[in-house]
């Protein structure tokens, strides 16, 4: 069998060259594998061989979808402990960098769909950019993310481009960048409809033939003098530290190489290598590189022994409540109708204005069209009262309504006289039993949990979990959905209250609860309940448990335990002093803007003295005995995740991706169970 041709050239009678970029039609995107690497290598030889016959050359992808999507990580991966492989990996790369860059003649990068890592360097060290205007071509950096920091360039192209404050941005704060975005930014120099893509590049080609290259490539630099270089970057290096407590260091190696910009490009390449293979040799880099194969494991592992189903047609969610009206915005973005049920029409009016806002970002951010948005607002049917008929036209129904077992056990059971008998209905439950709601449905082998995260429509994890009656074909059913919202699904062997994350995360926050409220003594005393925040926080968890606590509110908080200590005896501790959280109405967490902070515009501002007074006064305590409680409270959350596993529930890896996916559990670390 012949070669892959990753790069197919065509020439017009102006001796204009079109370099077609395609990784095949077995994969959606392109990516930069060592050997796309090498043949446009070799492609660049025999260009700048007979120059003299070149006018430009433009790159375009042969996926209208996917410029690139940057290096192939799992090459990366496979040479991490190898630093002088990916040292000579890295030494090729940039030698082909400077070919293009150093080029005769113009070439010009026209792109269409992704244009992420390596692909945007491979456009930034092009000598003009043209962006497709739609909403699928979309600018990132997305390597920090992973632990290291763009190797081909980025850190000393992308300042020179766009100055060095929004390059802050992309790389360090991994802004997406919509074309519209890339245009202001002057990351790209012009736009064009699909059609006329490749025209309009080489068209700007013969614009920069016709000025001199060297001013052209370098216009949009940020004049700033070095001294205010330098105020940026520390700056920077403050805010990150301030923000990551020096759990994610590749942003700190990327300030350090965004900071050669002004010098030559050779040299800011070599502190840029230099910088990439001291990321790739950190903890951090391997745990998130782990983190980003267990989430493509997830996404692709065939959960269950049954052939592939459609996606569903007409999506019912019963409820419109926080929960409810997030998953149907979440289903109306994989572009799949939605009938969206309440009894109370307030709940309905507040659910449409919430989908019409978000349509609303979206199109402000480039990622819809005005004509996508109001299509897809239209997929959007609603219905409130007493019936439930207008549920009788979906093919799969997600329930949301109230956590209690006989409101669900009446609302099913009204809800199944108006389905098909094929329809499957998933619950929504964060924290019963399957198998105890699946006594008020007629037909159990249609039933099944479809666990959302607050917020459903961002939050990227779908926890799945049958009965034992349910039948492989709903889970496929429900997986089919999952995948076509591009959420990650995680299916469980068997049921369980609270599936993963909150059987786990209940322990996080009740052992927390319960030693910020001891009783003062020799041998046991509070802590501090801002200490023990900051602890984890330090340890790279999102946010801290008495902050969680105050986002799901006292009331529900303690709800969610009662039901947890039902179906766990003895895992939680006994909480005396958690009515007395519950006493002042007006302090019941983020929802009344108060709790164990003080809330404005959603966010904790800062502690709420007034809280110790519902607790107990409370002694400055030192870092030693909150790191105490920390490591107590984490050995209780290992031991339910090690329960997990010993009943067959799920195995280790995937309740580290559960609990980043669904927690934001400590990804530097891979999670509760990691390595680290």
């Amino acid at each position: 069998m012949s070669e892959h041709r990753f790069w197919k050239a065509d020439a017009d009678d102006d001796r204009n060259v079109v370099l077609h970029f395609d990784c095949g039609p077995d994969t959606r995107q392109n990516t930069l594998k060592s050997e796309a690497l090498k043949q446009l290598s070799e492609t660049m030889d025999v260009l700048l061989g007979k120059c003299h016959d070149v006018n430009s050359v433009v790159i375009v992808s042969a996926k209208p979808d996917s410029f690139c999507a940057g290096a192939d990580i799992g090459e990366i991966k496979s040479m991490a402990n190898n630093s002088a492989a990916v040292g000579n990996f890295l030494d090729e790369a940039h030698k082909l960098l400077l070919k293009i860059r150093r080029a005769p003649f113009p070439i010009v990068a026209a792109v269409s769909g992704e244009c992420l890592g390596g692909g945007l360097e491979l456009a930034m060290i092009c000598h003009g950019r043209v962006a497709a205007d739609t909403p699928r071509t979309r600018f990132a950096l997305p390597e920090t993310s992973l632990g290291i920091i763009p190797g081909f360039g980025g850190t000393q192209m992308l300042p020179r481009l766009v100055g060095l404050q929004k390059a802050l941005e992309v790389i360090v704060g991994q802004k997406k960048l919509s074309a519209g975005d890339a245009l202001r930014y002057k990351l790209v120099d012009r736009l064009a409809m699909p059609a006329e893509l490749v025209s309009e590049a080489k068209k700007l080609a013969e614009t920069i033939r016709e000025r001199d290259k060297d001013r052209w490539v370098r216009r949009g630099v940020e004049r700033l003098p070095v001294i205010g270089n330098a105020i940026v970057l520390s700056m920077a290096r403050k805010k990150i530290l301030k923000e990551t407590h020096g759990n994610y260091p590749a942003l700190l190696y990327a300030l350090d190489a965004m900071s050669q910009f002004v010098r030559p490009l050779e040299a800011g390449l070599r502190t840029e290598k230099q910088k990439f293979l001291d990321c790739l040799n950190t903890d951090q880099a391997k745990n998130l590189m782990d983190v980003f194969f267990l989430r493509k494991e997830a996404r692709s592992r065939k959960w269950v022994d049954h052939p592939s189903v459609e996606c569903p047609k007409c999506v019912g969610v019963l409820g419109a409540g926080v929960m409810g009206r997030g998953i149907a915005y979440a289903v109306l973005s994989a572009n799949v109708p939605v009938v969206l049920y309440d009894p109370y029409p307030q709940a309905i009016h507040a659910a449409v204005i919430f989908v019409a806002k978000l349509l609303m970002k979206e199109v402000k951010r480039g990622k819809l069209t005005v004509e996508q948005a109001m299509k897809r607002r239209n997929l959007l049917t609603t219905a409130w009262g007493t019936s439930l008929r207008p549920l009788a036209k979906t093919d799969f129904v997600i329930e949301a309504v109230l956590e209690d077992v006989a409101v669900k056990h009446k609302v099913l059971a009204e809800l199944d006289k108006q389905l098909g008998r094929d329809v499957v209905v998933a619950t929504n439950t964060s924290s019963l039993l399957p198998s105890d709601i699946v006594e008020g449905f007629p037909r159990p082998e249609y039933f099944c949990a479809m666990h959302f995260f607050n917020p459903a429509h961002v939050m990227d994890l779908v926890e799945i979990a049958g009965h034992p009656g349910t039948s492989p074909y709903a889970i496929a059913r429900t997986l089919a959905l999952t995948k076509a919202m591009n959420k990650t699904p995680v299916v469980l062997k068997k049921e369980c209250s609270g599936l993963i994350v909150n059987r786990i995360l209940i322990n996080y926050l009740a052992w927390a609860l319960f030693y910020v409220s001891r009783k003062n003594s020799d041998a046991e005393a509070a802590v501090n309940p801002w200490d023990l925040d900051r602890m984890f926080e330090r340890m790279g968890m999102m946010m801290g448990p008495l902050k969680t606590v105050d986002l799901i509110g006292f009331d529900i908080g303690q709800h969610v335990m009662e039901l947890s200590a039902n179906y766990y005896p003895g895992h939680l501790p006994e909480i005396s002093r958690l009515p007395n959280l519950l006493k002042d109405k007006t302090m019941l967490g983020q929802k009344t803007g108060k709790g164990f902070y003080l809330w404005q515009n959603n966010k904790p501002v800062k502690p709420n003295a007034d809280i110790l007074n519902l607790l107990q006064p409370m002694a400055s305590l030192d870092d030693e005995w909150a790191r105490l409680v920390v490591g107590a409270i984490m050995g209780k959350m290992k031991k339910e995740a090690q329960e997990l596993i010993d009943e067959g529930v799920i195995d280790a890896d995937m309740i580290d991706l559960s609990m980043i996916l669904g927690a934001g559990f400590s990804p530097g670390r891979r999670g509760l169970l990691g390595r680290v």
